[in-house]
């Protein structure tokens, strides 16, 4: 029993943080997402199987019926929202079956064997990250897409070996686990991230100065004052997003929210307001594409209203007046809640194991137990585990079908991909990412009724910059003079650092013979500031020149 559930918690584990598969249109997150399902669908099915005739006993408590409806609200606005992607839907049932699991299997056996698995990936993703930086000379990023990543997970790991070192009485074992924690704690510092070196340190802190709380809640103090003012442009940037972030709020959805994954589809329509109304906003040259609020909470609040905030701060509460805990689970989720306040944990499935790891070890006073005998709801478990399996394999081929298609299109065979992009239009249609590179290949190749077709679709999900782009290219290629410049320009304002948009409209201008517009938007891109230099804006900026339509009123040249 203890071997099978080792290698469970050992495939769970690394299959959350290690795999990257080249074959997926986003290599690093997505196959981790699958291997949470799938090893968890199919674990529940293999555990209920073997005890189809048996009770299963489950302590339940406050705690576990809250959370347990909180999981169940958030399921069920998902599904409201995007009742098509069932696999998103599934991080929310895989996360309540693994919690529910940790709840009935109880075993401070199995709990020592998951933090040494912690210990050891925790180890080997360190050394990844480290090697690669080194070779390479790049971020330090291990198996994820982004230094947040990396550094998150390892930090989310980082109070579990900390607690194998205090409480191991083999002197051996603990040098050991003193030069994984060591290998942790150095590859989060190297990849630079502030939120992960704040959380790491903060419990680091907890470890050292264990009684002796004045003095962790200065060092905590400080660390936030060093991030607040490290990296200044970054912090900013961070300032003016939660600012347009919470003016998102109003009357309207201050009590149900938006919607699920709402966010993503309304922030840079909010963004380019302000930037329209204040052009010469300090904060214009900071500005990019944003998809999160970098706060776990005030996407909540966005999202899912009040209403949803209050239901995931109940559970929260409870814990804290909890009779049994762990000090390595509330240190871990100390961890999360840090890094909820300036990043987005919860994009990376290891967070969500951890997360479900930690609430299992609180506990309390009241417990009831709660016997499941009942045959029909063990087979109906079952049914909905091999559902989900069956649409996340469905998924992940699609994904993997999608990925080939890119490979299609990028050695000129065009045709070919065109008849399976329209196959997978039909699967994948609630998808923005798919969207937008199905409507820029149609772009691409002069289908430009088709491509507008599509990437109006993809505003229903997503609306970004390049989004706004490739409805004004669109447009102006169908003539449709008056939506491509109301497009331009609203990419412009979403972010007012980048020359494309201007120089695009410029040229707009020139084919509709707009001459003075043409003329003072020409200066206007000669006079602007450049972020960050490239090839491209310095091409950009010789052809205003070249033109030489400024002050002197010459006639425009056709482009």
């Amino acid at each position: 029993m203890i071997k099978s559930e080792s290698f469970f918690y050992l495939l769970i584990i690394a299959g959350t943080s290690l795999p990257v598969y080249e074959g997926l249109v986003e290599p690093t997150i997505t196959i981790k997402w699958i291997a949470f399902q799938l090893i968890i669908l199919i674990g529940a099915i293999l555990f209920i199987g073997r005890n189809i005739k048996k009770k299963i006993l489950c302590n339940v408590d406050a705690i576990y019926i809250c959370i347990t409806l909180a999981i169940f609200y958030i399921t069920i606005r998902a599904f409201i929202a995007s009742p098509h992607h069932i696999s998103f839907i599934y991080n929310f049932i895989s996360f309540w079956l693994i919690y529910s699991f940790f709840i009935i299997n109880n075993n401070p056996l199995s709990n020592l064997k998951i933090n040494k698995i912690l210990l050891l990936t925790g180890v080997i993703l360190s050394v990844w990250g480290i090697s690669h930086f080194i070779k390479n000379n790049t971020f330090v990023t291990g198996s994820f897409d982004n230094p947040a990543g990396f550094s998150i997970s390892l930090s989310c790991i980082f109070p579990f070996v900390c607690e194998l070192i205090q409480k191991t009485a083999s002197k051996r074992m603990k040098i050991l686990y003193y030069i994984g924690a060591f290998i942790i704690f150095s590859s989060v510092l190297a990849s630079q991230s502030r939120t992960g070196i704040i959380a790491c340190t903060a419990v680091l802190s907890f470890f050292i100065f264990r009684h002796k709380t004045i003095t962790q809640s200065l060092l905590i103090c400080l660390l936030l004052v060093v991030a607040i003012f490290y990296k200044s442009d970054s912090t900013n940037g961070r300032i003016f997003i939660y600012k347009t972030s919470i003016s998102m709020i109003n009357e309207k959805t201050i009590l149900c929210g938006t919607g699920s994954r709402s966010f993503k589809r309304d922030y840079m329509n909010f963004q380019a307001k302000v930037f329209q109304k204040d052009k010469d906003s300090k904060y214009a040259m900071l500005a990019s594409n944003v998809f999160h609020p970098f706060n776990e909470y005030l996407l909540v609040l966005i999202e899912y209203g009040l209403l949803g905030f209050i239901i995931l701060a109940i559970p929260i509460i409870l814990l804290f007046t909890s009779k049994e805990k762990k000090e390595e689970a509330e240190l871990c989720l100390l961890v999360i809640m840090i890094c909820s306040s300036f990043s987005y944990p919860f994009r990376y499935p290891l967070v969500s194991f951890l997360l479900a790891y930690s609430l299992s070890s609180f506990r309390m006073k009241r417990v009831y137990k709660m016997e499941t005998s009942i045959y029909c709801i063990k087979y109906f478990i079952i049914i909905i585990c091999c559902y989900g399996i069956y649409n996340i394999f469905s998924d992940a081929f699609s994904q993997y079908t999608w990925k080939k298609q890119i490979r299609n299109v990028s050695f000129g065979y065009f045709e070919k991909a065109y008849l399976n992009y329209k196959d997978l239009y039909n699967k994948m249609s609630y998808n923005p990412y798919f969207l937008f590179n199905y409507s820029s290949v149609l772009y691409d190749n002069m289908l430009y009724d088709e491509s507008l077709e599509i990437v109006r679709k993809c505003t229903k999900y997503l609306n970004d910059y390049d989004i706004e782009m490739l409805l004004a290219d669109n447009n102006w290629k169908l003539k449709n003079y008056p939506e491509a410049e109301r497009h331009y320009l609203k990419a412009s304002y979403m972010c007012p650092a980048r020359f494309i948009p201007l120089f695009k409209l410029y040229e707009l201008y020139k084919e509709q013979k707009r001459t003075d517009e043409a003329r003072l938007l020409g200066k206007e891109i000669l006079e602007k500031p450049i972020k960050v230099y490239s090839s491209t804006i310095e091409n950009i900026k010789q052809k205003v020149q070249s033109d030489n339509i400024q002050d002197r009123g010459v006639n425009i040249t056709k482009p």
